[in-house]
């Protein structure tokens, strides 16, 4: 019953996520495709131990404040042609993606609280540094395809598909 009492740990987690997408037609062979969608994430945690939980001597309270912030963001636009001419077909594909990255993570924890009414970071009164870390990354991705295809009556076919991709990841941002 003592650890359920003098123990906290609060954590709370909200999540977005956005999604949107168009088309255009030019004419009934050729038209645009485009579409984004975004995710966002926080996460927070704050958690305090009691001093009546300790086993350390003298007995110290003991607690943190963890806080993760996620951040996806894509896009993805495309033309496509698409026509028949009598027992032929021909169609293409040619369009970008790009994708983006970012994460953030900030970590305090302390001990020694003023007083255990207070169980915020704010209250420590001593900082543990080997704890206390922050750190932060990001990276994005681009790439461009395309595909042709042709088809005579339906049995003959020929397909050729190009793709090209870039990420941050790689040295000198190639």
């Amino acid at each position: 019953v003592a650890e359920a009492y003098y123990r906290k740990n609060d954590n709370k987690i909200f999540n977005v996520s956005i999604y949107e997408s168009a088309e255009y037609k030019f004419n009934k062979y050729l038209r645009l495709q485009a579409n984004v969608n975004g995710n966002f994430m926080l996460s927070r945690r704050n958690y305090f131990n009691s001093a009546n939980l300790s086993t350390s001597t003298p007995k110290i309270a003991d607690g943190g404040d963890d806080t993760e912030f996620n951040r996806n963001l894509a896009g993805e636009a495309y033309f496509s042609y698409n026509r028949d001419f009598g027992s032929h077909n021909i169609s293409a594909l040619a369009g970008s993606t790009l994708e983006d990255w970012y994460d953030e993570d900030l970590s305090f924890a302390g001990s020694n609280y003023v007083t255990e009414d207070v169980t915020t970071i704010n209250s420590v009164q001593a900082l543990d540094l080997l704890k206390t870390t922050t750190s932060g990354t990001s990276h994005s991705m681009v790439g461009f395809f395309g595909r042709l295809s042709y088809s005579y009556k339906g049995k003959y076919l020929f397909n050729s598909n190009i793709r090209r991709d870039g990420s941050s990841r790689f040295i000198n941002n190639r």
